[in-house]
């Protein structure tokens, strides 16, 4: 900071909009916050004039995070050094490269306001600091992505050019350097009268001019005079170039062969769709909340980039090994009936064998299925599909699906549409592989590894969330407590691996009685908890009632052998029984515990904590 005060101060027109603060009066600083409008997330800091060179945050940041805070604070010092001379009565907003000592870089959007005293000297400098690291990421990611486009561009035989309002050459790919037999920097910033011949040119810019009036698309057939010295006769196709305001920023041409015109055209159209293809995509990863949301994000995108596409679906591999589809757009939104196939009987994965899990096409569904001898799906033959592209979905190397692309005309795709399917395809991947991996996170944070039934955490987090809407709507629940019989003994004498199979058999048959809604949960070892809404106490002990009877009646059977176990329970009411978790976890436990006890001298007996007279229900 600087240290003479006076350097630091600005004198300003007492006409002008600024904060001023009363003496002995500072503002609060949260309050100067808000008035910066700042996003959550944003850090303050603010600097006093007594304390110059320092900078103080407002974060709750941890301790483990001084020396990240530190290191900012002296940039963003060292930024208010520099503009206490020339600073202005707005906000000031600054981008900033911050590497720590292992050259880990990170970039943070600075926000400033210089507020005034009374006597209209610098009194204190307020600002935010924003990390901007993800989105300075994702302009590298854009700006590769456009240096793809470029590539493409310069991948095409026929020249094209890109020209400003002013109709100055701005852009061409290097078939358009070849054909005029001049390097791009002699074409570059130029018009055509700097590059052709004079009665060439006028025929030129007399139809630009014409596009730039009328602003619609122009084909007209003319000369070019080439590198080799001649002229050539060929096809212009301009279009102009809008930005979002609808303003005119320039214009696009092809110069193609007559016999070439539509193919042309309809290339360049497509490989500028890819190029939304893309965006859509990589902006689907933080816009999707789901998988689902995200398939039809890249089915409409997919759909953008391919005119011959008239259907696209993601069919992706079930628990069991059958192709389903999960998601579906075009003509398949007609079909309203389940998609689903075996995998080696499906059309799919019998092209995908031939080009050894690369993208695949079937130029005539019909002929293809006569040569491998398998039927086409009802779906394919009601809305008469007859040509097929598709490309398969791996998971560290492993097939997990397909995208597929559908048109009732023959041989309706070409090495073009391979191309973009197969750049679609490895961005859908790395997504896919991101969303495989946060889903597998959340699992392990969520479920029991072993039986997938809720744990212990994450069912306390949903506990409170049904706590709270009861209060909110005045309803009642019950907890179940449910405790295995004697299932040490099952671990001392059958060994664990039987004990565990115990556990997941157990698992699967409260899942199968009861509803999605209910929640059921693994506490812990050989304990279970369940939470019911909207059931009466009778009703749920019937529910109970009726797992112990299947156990009696069909025993466990595990490496061939009958292995009966049993259970106790317990039940507790919300909130009659218990206000909260602990409490009502007691009441339910201390019932499963009398339950137990009397189960081995009455069998048929026990009790729970909602029944206040001496009425039990039967187990």
């Amino acid at each position: 900071m600087v240290q003479n005060k006076k350097s630091a101060v600005r004198k300003v027109d007492d006409s002008s909009q600024i904060y001023r603060m009363p003496d002995g009066l500072l503002p609060d600083p949260i309050a100067d916050f808000i008035k910066l409008s700042a996003a959550e997330g944003d850090l303050l800091f603010w600097q006093w004039e007594p304390n110059l060179g320092r900078v103080d945050f407002y974060t709750p940041e941890k301790a483990a995070e001084k020396q990240n805070l530190r290191r900012l604070g002296e940039n963003i010092s060292n930024l208010i050094a520099s503009r206490v001379d020339s600073f202005t009565l707005r906000s000031e907003k600054y981008e900033i490269k911050i590497c720590d000592p292992q050259g880990n870089a990170t970039w943070k959007k600075i926000s400033l306001r210089f507020f005034l005293g009374a006597d209209g000297e610098i009194e204190r400098v307020v600002g935010t600091a924003q990390d901007i690291t993800d989105l300075i990421a994702m302009q590298l990611g854009l700006e590769n992505q456009l240096d793809f486009i470029n590539t493409l561009l310069d991948s095409l035989s026929s020249p094209v050019f890109f020209k400003d309002a002013e109709l100055v050459y701005r852009h061409c790919n290097k078939a358009f350097e070849e054909y005029l037999g001049k390097p791009k920097k002699d074409i570059l910033a130029k018009t055509v009268f700097d590059l052709c011949p004079p009665h060439l040119a006028e025929i030129y810019h007399r139809a630009d001019r014409d596009l730039l009036e009328q602003r619609l698309p122009q084909v007209y057939q003319t000369k070019v005079h080439s590198a080799d010295g001649m002229e050539h006769n060929v096809i212009f196709n301009k279009s102009m170039v809008f930005n979002k305001k609808g303003e005119i920023t320039g214009m696009i041409g092809i110069i193609n062969d007559i016999d070439d015109r539509v193919q042309m055209e309809n290339r360049l159209q497509r490989i500028m769709d890819i190029k939304d293809a893309i965006m859509e995509i990589n902006r689907a990863i933080t816009d999707a909340n789901t998988s689902e949301q995200f398939y039809a994000i890249v089915l409409d995108c997919i759909l953008s980039a391919m005119q011959s596409a008239e259907t696209c679906g993601f069919l992706m591999l079930d628990s069991v090994g059958n192709l389903k589809m999960v998601a579906a757009s075009g003509l398949y939104n007609a079909w309203k009936k389940p998609v689903q196939v075996e995998l080696e009987k499906s059309m799919a994965w019998n092209a995908m064998a031939e080009n050894k899990k690369s993208c695949f096409y079937i130029d005539d569904i019909h002929k293809f299925s006569r040569q491998k001898s398998i039927e086409s799906h009802a779906l394919l033959q009601q809305l008469k599909i007859r040509s097929l592209l598709g490309a398969p979905i791996l998971n560290e190397g492993k097939l997990i699906g397909f995208i597929t692309v559908g048109s009732r005309n023959i041989d309706a795709y070409d090495e073009t549409d391979l191309f973009i399917m197969e750049y679609v395809r490895s961005q859908i991947i790395q997504v896919l592989n991101r969303q495989f991996l946060y889903d597998k996170n959340v699992t392990l944070a969520r479920y029991d590894s072993l039986t997938g039934l809720l744990n212990r955490r994450y069912f306390e987090e949903l506990f409170e969330r049904h706590q709270n809407r009861a209060k909110r709507y005045d309803e009642k629940f019950h907890l179940v407590v449910i405790d295995l019989d004697n299932f040490k003994e099952i671990n001392d004498q059958c060994g664990h691996l039987c004990g565990d199979a115990v556990l997941v058999d157990f698992a699967k048959k409260l899942t199968a009685l009861f509803r999605e809604s209910d929640i059921i949960c693994r506490f812990g070892g050989d304990e279970f908890l369940l939470v019911l809404i909207d059931i009466n106490i009778s009703k749920l002990v019937q529910k109970i009632e009726l797992i112990k009877t299947k156990l009696q009646t069909i025993p466990f059977i595990y490496n061939e052998n009958s292995l009966p176990y049993s259970f106790s329970y317990g039940i507790a009411e919300w909130p009659a029984d218990g206000a909260n978790l602990d409490l009502l976890t007691c009441r339910a436990d201390n019932e499963m515990y009398k339950n137990k006890r009397a189960s081995k001298k009455q069998p048929n007996k026990m009790h729970h904590a909602s029944q206040k007279t001496e009425s039990a229900a039967f187990i």
